[in-house]
C-alpha cells in the first residue's frame, strides 16, 4: 500500500536498484512511529532450519535502526536465531499501513542482549518499491535539513533563516528581530507548502501556482499534507535548532 497517492506521484519505474555497499544510511529517531517486525523461519541452537505449523516461519518485533535504498539494519532479540544468506520478510507498519517486504539476511552480528541483522530488500515488485521509496524520501526530508542562509531581515522586518538539504524540501522560519522569538515557518516540500504560525496552531497547506502565487489545496490533499509534516518531524536533523524543532511539533 502506497503511504503517499498524491505528493509523491508515481512516476515512470526505473529499473529495480541494485545493492551498493555505500548506500546513505539514515537513522530513524525513535520518536518515528515506524514499527518493524521481521518474519523468518528461525534455526535451533545447531544451526537447523526451523518450521512453524504453517511453514511461514514466526515474527519477530524489533528494532529498525536505519535503512537506505536497498537495505536496512534491525536490532531483534538473542533468541532470534538465522543464518546469512536466509530469506525472510521485513513487516513495516505505520499509522495502519504496512507494508512488506522480501528480503534476505546479509549479515549478522551478536552483541550482549540482541542480534543485529543486516537484511538486503528485494523491491523487484513495482508498488512495494514505490512505497518503500516514499517511506525513504519522507525520512530524507527532515534527515538532510542543514542552515543554507545566513538570517537576515526581509521586508516585514523579521529575521529569516533557511534550512534546505535534499532536493524537494526547504525550511524557513520567521524570528523577532528584537527578542529572536519564532512567528511563523513554511516547509516547502516539491510544489507544496505547508504554514504554520505562533498565533495560530493550525496549518495552512498551499500549492505552488503561476509566477509566486500559491494557492489552497484540496482537503483531501491536504490531509496527505498533514499526515505528511507528522511523519517529517520527528527525523528532522540536529542541524535544525532546538527551539525551531519544538515550535514544528506544537503543530505537528
Amino acid at each position: 500500500m502506497l503511504f503517499f497517492k498524491r505528493i509523491f506521484a508515481a512516476s515512470a519505474e526505473p529499473a529495480p536498484p541494485r545493492e551498493k555497499r555505500r548506500s546513505n544510511r539514515y537513522v530513524l529517531n525513535p520518536a518515528f512511529p515506524l514499527q518493524a517486525v521481521l518474519s523468518l523461519t528461525g534455526r535451533d541452537n545447531f544451526g537447523n532450519p526451523l518450521r512453524a505449523a504453517d511453514n511461514k516461519g514466526w515474527d519477530w518485533k524489533g528494532h529498525l535502526v536505519d535503512f537506505s535504498s536497498s537495505g536496512a539494519r534491525m536490532h531483534l532479540p538473542a533468541a532470534a536465531l538465522a543464518a546469512r544468506g536466509d530469506d525472510c520478510h521485513l513487516k513495516l507498519s505505520l499509522d495502519g499501513y504496512q507494508l512488506v517486504i522480501p528480503s534476505r539476511i546479509a549479515h549478522l552480528r551478536e552483541q550482549r542482549d540482541h542480534v543485529v541483522f543486516g537484511l538486503a530488500l528485494n523491491l523487484s515488485e513495482a508498488q512495494t518499491r514505490q512505497a518503500y521509496r516514499q517511506l525513504l524520501e519522507l525520512v530524507v526530508l527532515g534527515a538532510s535539513l542543514k542552515p543554507a542562509k545566513s538570517p537576515k531581515p526581509d521586508d516585514s522586518g523579521y529575521l529569516v533563516e533557511q534550512y534546505g538539504g535534499s532536493a524537494d524540501a526547504l525550511l524557513k522560519v520567521w524570528r523577532e528581530s528584537a527578542r529572536q522569538a519564532i512567528a511563523a515557518f513554511e516547509l516547502k516540500v516539491k510544489e507544496y507548502y505547508i504554514r504554520g504560525t505562533a498565533r495560530n496552531r493550525k496549518l495552512q497547506y498551499f500549492a505552488g501556482g503561476t509566477g509566486n502565487t500559491l494557492q489552497p489545496i484540496a482537503t483531501a490533499k491536504g490531509a496527505e499534507m498533514r499526515r505528511l509534516f507528522q511523519w517529517v518531524v520527528p527525523n528532522i536533523s540536529t542541524s535544525v535548532p532546538a527551539d525551531v524543532l519544538a515550535f514544528l511539533k506544537l503543530h505537528a
